[in-house]
């Protein structure tokens, strides 16, 4: 029996990934917040799910996490850890208080980073390890290789985690632990309805506001028409079992949009074209 670490279980791609490694035989430590949503969840999912109740920002409270997990384990390894929890604070940059663009980065960034490095031991990263290695599997975004106005502080967040995927995997060769990126493009999940109605808001008080109206259709559009949530569990399934996985798994859900245009065209002529979509302009 596999047994794997994901953060953030309560709802989207962690709960989904959650439901299909337990149909598939594993045993999963799943992270939340609310002492509810994880009484929930061990009732609905039986034995083969353990939860762990840490914010990703609270370095002692994952510390304690894997002291816990490690007593589960009762001497075997964790196969691995899926960085899933995450948050996106949109907005434009330039009205954007401190504060919130610190809260993305501690959460997209600096979080998986803490995770990993508290959880490798486990993963049989460490002198004399006994353990088999695992892997770390990074949920990003495309968002991670491109950057749309009023996602910014979200790119930079995700941009940030694609060079640690990168950082991690080639230090970790020592010990043959591998770190993957898995890199969706819009999907529709709780989240999409909590950053319109987010933007929403912000559009009250903006000089943008005209504009953040027009990233809402944009975001539902793209969203309604996005990467199904089985798609992206696939990959990430591919990522932790295959003998051979990809660096990173790019989950398109436009040619257009996530291909042609920001590969092929000028910069400056991108730029324009996006801010002719949104309104955006003198």
């Amino acid at each position: 029996m596999e047994h794997i670490l994901i953060t953030g279980v309560n709802s989207g791609v962690g709960l989904a990934l959650t439901e299909k490694l337990i149909q598939e035989g594993s045993f999963v430590f799943g992270s939340v917040r609310s002492k509810n949503q994880g009484a929930a969840l061990a009732t609905k999912f039986g034995k083969s799910f353990y939860p762990l109740y840490f914010d990703v920002t609270d370095e002692a409270a994952i510390s304690n996490a894997v002291q816990e997990v490690a007593k589960v384990l009762n001497g075997k390894s964790l196969n691995a850890l899926v960085n899933n929890a995450g948050v996106v604070v949109p907005g434009p940059l330039m009205e954007m208080p401190v504060s919130s663009f610190r809260e993305q980065i501690e959460i997209n960034l600096i979080a998986p980073f803490l995770i990993s490095q508290k959880f490798l031991p486990l993963l049989g990263a460490a002198k004399d390890h006994k353990f088999p290695p695992g892997r770390i599997i990074n949920v990003s975004s495309l968002s991670g290789v491109r950057t749309f106005p009023f996602l910014s502080a979200y790119s930079v967040s995700k941009h940030g985690l694609e060079a640690l995927t990168d950082g991690f995997r080639r230090e970790l060769s020592l010990y043959g632990v591998d770190v993957i990126s898995i890199l969706p493009g819009a999907i529709l999940t709780p989240l999409t309805d909590k950053i319109n109605d987010t933007v929403r808001e912000l559009a009250n008080r903006s000089v943008y506001r005209d504009s953040l109206l027009a990233f809402i259709r944009v975001n539902e559009k793209k969203a309604n028409s996005g990467v199904p949530m089985s798609k992206v569990i696939a990959a990430i399934l591919h990522a932790l079992h295959s003998s051979h996985p990809k660096t990173r798994y790019f989950l398109k859900s436009s040619f257009l949009t996530d291909t042609f245009l920001p590969k092929f065209l000028p910069t400056r002529i991108f730029d324009k074209l996006i801010s002719k979509a949104l309104g955006i302009h003198t």
